[in-house]
């Protein structure tokens, strides 16, 4: 269990030297990039790479991580820009939303920190770049998108398949004749000729219902011929695809199935039920605003790259 929570900590804290050098620093590191006259050393890279849980490949620099890597910091070169503080008060409700969300007492994190030689000022600091981001992105992104009246009701119905509260489903009569175990070819010539036999006298216009009674095996039989409801996916497939194109009152040809022949009516058709909108308003109100906040998150990344200086080297 300690491991999972020392995983969950390394996603939080394992960037923190990323943002901190610069081109007087003395380093060994090999340079990977170039922010305005601060560096990301290849030193930092395996630091994020490891905090985004990417462990398997920390020898070749993937330029996707590496690009997502500067993204990171140069929005918080933004955050300073900005003027952006984080309170103490803030930084405490955020260990304690961390403690909570992972069953954690005040001696489990400290625990954990000192097995992992993480300070908990360096823990604290990690957190405080993480919520001045998130402040950030709040204010340039999330502020600025509008998801109106309109756009609910037209998402609505242009995804009304994905408010189905009860699907089409169908009421279903069967005449059923059982084939017997191991039947013989002249057992299962007779059981076609009942078939057919009772097919003609349903067009002739016999009872449904009298039919039942007088050919049709158990345990239909004793149940006076009702198969069930039954909405897609949930019948044989010989038979779905049948009843399903049927009408209302209408009768099959006999079907054949692996253990016998069945004869089926539909008896009523039940149509889609779809939720209403005000029960799914901000569900749908989330999908919108997550749509448009990663167009308009991208958008903005990229002016804050414009803005800056910013220079990848050869690896």
């Amino acid at each position: 269990m300690r491991s999972h929570f020392k995983l969950l900590l390394l996603m939080i804290i394992l960037s923190q030297n990323i943002y901190i050098n610069s081109l007087s620093a003395i380093t060994v590191d090999k340079v990977l990039a170039i922010i305005n006259n601060e560096m990301i050393t290849l030193s930092d890279y395996k630091k994020y790479n490891k905090e985004i849980g990417n462990i398997e490949n920390d020898v070749n620099v993937d330029q996707n991580i590496l690009k997502q890597l500067i993204e990171e910091k140069i929005i918080l070169l933004e955050t300073e820009k900005k003027g952006i503080e984080v309170t103490q008060n803030e930084i405490k409700l955020a260990i304690e939303e961390f403690k909570k969300e992972n069953n954690l007492t005040d001696e489990e994190l400290e625990d954990i920190l000192k097995d992992e030689k993480i300070s908990l000022n360096d823990f604290k600091n990690n957190l405080r770049n993480k919520i001045k981001i998130a402040k950030l992105i709040q204010s340039e992104v999330d502020s600025k998108i509008i998801i109106t009246e309109k756009e609910i009701s037209d998402y609505y119905e242009k995804n009304k398949t994905n408010f189905i509260e009860s699907p089409l489903s169908i009421l279903i009569k069967a005449i059923f004749l059982k084939i017997k175990e191991n039947a013989s070819v002249t057992e299962l010539t007779d059981l076609k000729i009942r078939a057919l036999k009772i097919s003609s006298l349903l067009k002739e216009g016999d009872s449904f219902d009298r039919l039942i009674l007088e050919y049709s095996d158990e345990p239909l039989k004793s149940n006076n011929g009702l198969l069930g409801i039954f909405h897609k996916g949930t019948l044989l497939p010989a038979l779905e695809k049948k009843a399903f194109s049927m009408k209302k009152g209408e009768i099959s040809e006999p079907i054949w199935v692996e253990n016998g022949v069945y004869i089926i009516q539909v008896v009523d058709i039940f149509p889609e039920v779809y939720k209403p909108l005000e029960s799914v308003k901000d569900d749908i109100y989330n999908i919108l605003f997550n749509n448009k906040k990663i167009s308009y998150y991208n958008n903005w990344v990229k002016t804050l790259w414009e803005k800056m200086s910013i220079k990848i080297l050869e690896n």
